[in-house]
């Protein structure tokens, strides 16, 4: 395993940084609320692709999420396992890059994380260590390309003989009103991908993101921005290091059942090159009766 000094002691440097604040931050989607009840939810999303016609139907990127509370109120295991699936295509970005064959579905890199909250009357902070396991490999470029261009926020998840190491702290506010309770949340993670096996290069990221949160008695409303800055590389203009998204979505409450939907549109230039939205629909499961503090309501 090949390693760099500098990456090691810049993410070092973070981690010193966001440790000791402990705060919130969003290991999984960023359409996803962060609930306090065990839950097990899935997401299922499809890119609009610029400049390409007729991907096929089962062209698609899925996770599913898990969140299991432990006796403290303020520990969560949390994890989830990526999938993507592309078929049969040509002329996908980047320009000369021609294929027309089948590549395929393929499990993407799974998550394991732990995540620790601390609460007080006018929010909650939270904090997350965890380990995306290097299970992705060369067998599905395409679908991994695919993966991680669909879920730009979450793309070290596709990403192939990389072990990926990450942790991140922000804050939860939480408003009231008559009608509604609503969480402005923000957070930032530091992202260290070390190479497997015969594959090089060691990459350090940070992620970053800002959230608003509605919730109603029976739904709730989210807007989301979120980028992503690659610090490990020397040279490049802010425009070369970072991508960002907009992100708006909805949930319904149907008791334990909370299906939704959400689209993102892609910020930054590179990204923008690529893709024109990004569409998908979600459901969370609640497998425990709701807590009367519980995010439905704000989080609190």
């Amino acid at each position: 395993m090949k390693f760099s000094s500098n990456v090691g002691i810049y993410f070092f440097i973070i981690v010193l940084i966001l440790f000791p604040i402990s705060n919130y931050s969003n290991a999984q989607s960023y359409q996803m609320p962060s609930l306090s009840d065990a839950q097990i939810s899935m997401e299922f999303m499809k890119p609009n692709i610029k400049g390409t016609e007729g991907i096929k139907t089962l062209s698609s990127v899925w996770f599913l999420n898990f969140r299991i509370p432990t006796g403290s109120s303020q520990l969560v295991f949390l994890a989830d396992i990526p999938f993507s699936n592309f078929m049969e295509r040509d002329n996908l970005y980047p320009p000369g890059l021609y294929f027309d064959e089948y590549d395929g579905f393929m499990v993407g890199n799974p998550l394991l994380a732990i995540e620790f909250e601390s609460r007080n009357s006018q929010g909650r902070g939270y904090g997350v260590f965890g380990v995306r396991l290097p299970v992705a490999g060369e067998s599905s470029p395409y679908s991994a390309l695919y993966g991680s261009i669909t879920d730009y926020d979450r793309f070290e998840a596709f990403f192939p003989n990389h072990i990926t190491v990450l942790m991140g702290g922000g804050g939860r506010f939480k408003t009231e009103s008559t009608n509604f309770t609503s969480d402005l949340n923000l957070g930032i993670h530091g992202l260290l991908m070390l190479p497997t096996g015969d594959a090089t290069g060691d990459y350090l990221f940070a992620k970053y993101y800002l959230q608003m949160w509605m919730y109603f008695e029976k739904m709730n409303l989210n807007f989301s921005f979120s980028g992503i800055a690659l610090l490990s590389e020397s040279g490049l203009s802010f425009g070369q290091r970072t991508d960002h998204q907009f992100g708006i979505g909805s949930q319904l409450y149907f008791g334990r059942f909370r299906p939704g939907a959400f689209i993102r549109f892609p910020v930054g230039k590179d990204l923008n090159e690529i893709i024109n939205f990004v569409g998908g629909i979600n459901l969370a499961i609640i497998l425990e009766p709701p807590k009367s503090n519980s995010s439905d309501q704000g989080g609190f």
